[in-house]
């Protein structure tokens, strides 16, 4: 089983300068930065990425930096639970609300703890993981069998009992 590493962002089609960025007075994210969105449909996603290399982000984004107290497998989980309804204002176009976002109290146990609830919820979900593909195998099965009961119906190679 492979342990739920947050998914990293992928290689970036634009760069700019570490010179650059200080021009833009653009603060510099450090690798191994947790990043999701913070306005639009993307929010609702839920999805949350690390960054591998240092990293600039525009104000759609928001940005969680795990220290040294912060494993980052377990931080993704932790914010994966968030209960966005409660945290994301409605609207045409919805955005995350900050001030409950920062509001918002996150257990921090100590590291190897974390690092333990990681690995469980690991173990667990790569066993929901595995049920999922196995029910969607089942499903594809269903159908390809329910396709070939019609074509075989309508093609008269089985029989159909007369009604009385």
């Amino acid at each position: 089983q492979e342990p739920h590493d947050p998914q990293q962002l992928g290689e970036p089609e634009d760069t700019i300068s570490r010179e650059t960025a200080d021009k833009l007075r653009a603060k510099v994210l450090p690798s191994g930065t947790l990043v999701m969105a913070k306005i639009g449909a993307a929010l609702l996603l839920g999805r949350i990425r690390m960054a591998t290399r240092p990293s600039c982000i525009d104000n759609n984004m928001l940005a969680l930096s795990p220290k040294l107290l912060l494993y980052p497998r377990y931080a993704t989980y932790m914010l994966e639970g968030l209960l966005l309804d409660r945290l994301v204002q409605p609207g045409a176009v919805p955005s995350l609300n900050e001030r409950e976002f920062r509001r918002t109290v996150f257990p921090v146990p100590p590291l190897d703890e974390q690092r333990e609830i990681a690995d469980y919820l690991d173990a667990e979900t790569a066993k929901i993981d595995a049920l999922i593909s196995k029910a969607e195998r089942f499903i594809e099965l269903a159908q390809e069998r329910r396709a070939a009961l019609i074509t075989a119906a309508v093609t008269g190679q089985i029989e159909i009992p007369a009604e009385d």
